[in-house]
């Protein structure tokens, strides 16, 4: 599969699929990206194995398979809804952030727990 025909489908997506997990052909590691981010460096003759584009709850899903005992979802009545996340900071000492549900934050999180390293 080209990176046109990826383009393609990401133009045809719903608005609430703000997040892309694509493989290579060698099927060794997927990666997972902002939609947005994605579309700004992607070119068209570049190979791909596959892909899914994925939205808030499914990324979440995504978010709680890797770390469940450390994030958890609240509502909150002036901000919507939140996410509590249990980390470490600079120092290694254990604290609890909230931040925002919104797909940035997702990502973020995401990539701060992973390291950069998913595999498929």
């Amino acid at each position: 599969m080209r990176g046109s025909q990826v383009m393609k489908e990401i133009n045809q997506r719903s608005a609430d699929q703000a997040f892309i997990r694509w493989w290579r052909k060698e099927n060794d590691f997927a990666d997972f990206e902002l939609v947005d981010e994605f579309c700004k460096r992607e070119n068209a003759s570049r190979e791909f194995g596959g892909f899914e584009l994925l939205d808030h709850e499914q990324m979440w899903q995504e978010l709680l398979r890797i770390c469940p005992d450390r994030l958890s979802r609240k509502k909150q009545t002036k901000s919507g809804e939140v996410i509590i996340w249990k980390h470490r900071d600079a120092a290694g000492k254990m604290f609890e952030e909230t931040c925002p549900f919104s797909a940035s934050t997702l990502m973020e999180i995401f990539d701060a727990e992973t390291r950069g390293d998913t595999l498929v």
